[in-house]
């Protein structure tokens, strides 16, 4: 460990004498501080921006119900629900390993569903009309498609990003957090685009329908999803590497949103005879390749927490036997079963998110953010380690 980061504290000095808290397996302080006033703030913080995010998509809502007919709005939510269960679940899957809170996650969804479209629908033809006469394009749809799609769709979803990386930072960790919280915004902008692309459809005929439904809900679902994981991404690396740099990885991973988003929007373009042959050479690699990154990006978060958790059972905090449970996949699935046959599966589980965290909040730490608040919030979860570990061994109630 480098000399100017700031070292774990050991037990003692976080409760001032060794008495007060249990060497590793015996029964911990009770009676533990709570987390203070900087985590009521933060909580506050993100349920304010949830509760934005859910007025304007009950505006955007309202919107798309005098765009689509009546008669047409209750099929084609539930063929919109389709890719979006899809995406949703794929995410979560991907998010199992340190599972994200409910708010910061339904506000990404909501900005997606909402601000996005918003943002897109506001400024997408000042955008045009400032634009194009810069261009040679004379075809606005070609524009659209290949220069205004990406551009202002990609920056009104990043901006969704951005905020939940500077409001949510307490959960915003690494890579894979950023590739949750950016799929989500895809996912939710994907959902609300999807309804007025199939509504447009199921006016033209139902074979129109259904075609357009194989095309965004089967074979391309997580279209925008792969577009706004980048910046998600970024951020999440950001903060790995060093969080003051956060714009610079934005910018990056924008330029790589924007990329994709005008591969998939103009790909026909550039030597593709039908669609079928540009989605089987170009687009089901690219998708396999992005699965495999962020399967990789997993990886390295199992990897980094469990160092993480080693050095606080080098400070005295943790023993062996407890970081394997919470940084391995067997130990997890033997802390599960013991949790359930004990009647503490509620607890083994709290215990581990917040053994999980502080391995986050470590690794920021390491990577030179030595915030005030950052050291302040590590030991307020080692002191919400220590009440849950009481709360996993303490006496079973009658």
């Amino acid at each position: 460990m480098s000399a100017s980061v700031p070292p774990i504290p050991r037990p003692a000095d976080v409760f001032g004498t060794p008495a007060a808290v249990s060497t590793p397996g015996g029964i911990a302080l009770a009676g533990v501080a709570a987390t203070g006033a900087s985590a009521r703030r933060h909580e506050a913080r993100v349920a304010v921006f949830l509760a934005a995010t859910l007025a304007v998509l009950f505006l955007t809502v309202r919107w798309v119900a005098d765009v689509v007919t009546p008669g047409s709005l209750f099929v084609v939510s539930l063929l919109a629900l389709v890719p979006l269960s899809i995406c949703w679940f794929g995410l979560r899957w991907v998010d199992r390993w340190d599972p994200e809170p409910w708010p910061p996650l339904a506000a990404a969804l909501t900005w997606g569903a909402g601000a996005s479209i918003a943002g897109t629908l506001l400024i997408g033809d000042p955008f045009a009309r400032i634009v194009m006469p810069l261009t040679s394009m004379s075809d606005p749809d070609l524009f659209g498609a290949v220069v205004q799609a990406p551009i202002v769709e990609e920056l009104c979803k990043g901006l969704g990003i951005v905020l939940i990386f500077l409001l949510a930072r307490w959960q915003f960790d690494g890579p894979v957090d950023g590739v949750v919280y950016g799929g989500l915004v895809g996912a939710g902008f994907a959902f609300t685009e999807n309804l007025l692309y199939l509504a447009s459809a199921l006016a033209e005929a139902p074979g129109v329908l259904v075609e357009t439904f194989l095309l965004r809900g089967v074979f391309s679902p997580f279209a925008h999803v792969s577009f706004s994981i980048f910046m998600g991404a970024a951020l999440g690396l950001a903060n790995v590497r060093g969080r003051r740099r956060w714009p610079l990885y934005l910018a990056g991973g924008y330029a790589l949103a924007v990329a994709g988003h005008l591969l998939w929007n103009g790909g026909l373009a550039i030597g593709f005879d039908s669609f079928l042959s540009f989605y089987l050479t170009l687009q089901v690699p690219l998708f396999l390749i992005l699965i495999g990154l962020v399967l990789w990006l997993r990886r390295l978060e199992r990897s980094r927490i469990g160092e993480r958790l080693s050095q606080f059972a080098g400070a005295g905090w943790l023993d062996p036997a407890e970081v394997a449970a919470f940084a391995t996949p067997e130990g997890r699935r033997q802390a599960k079963r013991w949790g359930r046959g004990s009647g503490r599966a509620a607890e083994v589980d709290r215990l581990t998110r917040t053994a999980v965290r502080l391995a986050e909040v470590r690794q920021r730490i390491e990577c030179g953010n030595h915030d005030v608040r950052l050291i302040e919030r590590q030991e307020q979860l080692l002191r919400r380690l220590v009440g849950d570990r009481e709360a996993v061994l303490a006496t079973p109630r009658p």
